[in-house]
C-alpha cells in the first residue's frame, strides 16, 4: 500500500513539474491548442484512436552508461525516436521524442484529442514500462509538445522517470506508449 501511495505521489509531483516546465518553456501560441487551431482552420480532418502500441527496449546498462546507437521508428508521417537519458538528483529521466510535419495531405499520430468545442486535452496517452520478466517498473511519466506554425511542424517528448534502485530490478526495460490518436488530414 505504501509503495502504491509513493507511486501516486511521484506521478502527481512529476506531472506538476512537467506542467511547470511546459508553461515556462512553451509560449502559449505554440502548444497543442495551436496545432488544433491550425488543423481546424486549414485542413479537413478525421481523428481516430490509434489502436496499436509503440515499444522501445533498452538494456539497463545502456540507460546507465549511454545508448550506443540511436533508434527510431516511423508510423505514418510521425517519427518516434529515443532522444536521451538525463541523470537528475533523485532519479533518471528517459526521453523519447516524436516529430510531425504538416503537408497538404497526410496522416500522423498526435498525443491529444480535439473535442466538439475545439478544445484539446493530452490525457489520452498511456505510458508503461516492463522489465524482461514482464514485471511493471515503478516509473513516473509525462509528455509535452510544441509546434512551429511557420514550419508546419509539431514535436513532442514522452518522459519516463525512475529511481536508480528501481532501475536495477531489470536487465532491460520495454517502454510502451499507447493512447495516441491518428490524425488524417488534407488542405481545404
Amino acid at each position: 500500500m505504501r509503495k502504491q501511495k509513493n507511486v501516486i505521489l511521484k506521478n502527481v509531483i512529476t506531472l506538476f513539474i512537467v506542467v511547470l516546465i511546459s508553461i515556462g518553456c512553451t509560449p502559449p501560441e505554440k502548444d497543442s491548442t495551436t496545432v488544433a487551431n491550425l488543423i481546424l482552420e486549414e485542413y479537413n480532418y478525421k481523428l481516430e484512436p490509434y489502436q496499436d502500441k509503440i515499444q522501445f527496449t533498452l538494456a539497463t546498462n545502456e540507460i546507465l552508461n549511454g545508448v550506443n546507437e540511436s533508434f527510431k521508428t516511423k508510423i505514418y508521417d510521425t517519427e518516434f525516436y529515443f532522444k536521451e537519458v538525463k541523470e537528475r538528483t533523485n532519479d533518471i529521466m528517459i526521453i523519447f521524442g516524436f516529430n510531425n510535419q504538416f503537408n497538404d495531405t497526410g496522416k500522423m499520430l498526435i498525443p491529444f484529442r480535439i473535442n466538439a468545442a475545439n478544445n484539446t486535452w493530452m490525457g489520452t496517452v498511456k505510458r508503461e514500462a516492463f522489465n524482461e520478466s514482464g514485471e511493471p517498473g515503478d516509473f513516473g511519466s509525462g509528455a509535452s509538445g510544441n509546434t512551429s506554425v511557420l514550419e508546419n511542424t509539431f514535436e513532442g517528448q514522452i518522459y519516463y522517470f525512475i529511481e536508480p534502485d528501481e532501475l536495477m530490478n531489470g536487465e532491460q526495460w520495454t517502454f510502451v506508449i499507447s493512447g495516441l490518436n491518428t490524425l488524417s488530414y488534407n488542405k481545404k
